[in-house]
């Protein structure tokens, strides 16, 4: 099962998210803020969904 979630950025964020990108070889955008989304639900103890 797979969601499509809409993410808005300003400006700003998206310069952020793209020097993070540059940081990561091969990841792309999408990748990235998956990761940082998991890793955000972890620390919170909440789930990102089956196999996640």
């Amino acid at each position: 099962m797979s969601e499509r979630v809409t993410v808005v950025l300003n400006q700003q964020q998206r310069e952020l998210l793209d020097e993070t990108v540059e940081r990561f070889p091969g990841k792309s955008r999408e990748e990235v803020l998956l990761q940082a989304l998991r890793e955000f639900c972890a620390e919170q103890g909440t789930s990102t969904g089956p196999g996640r």
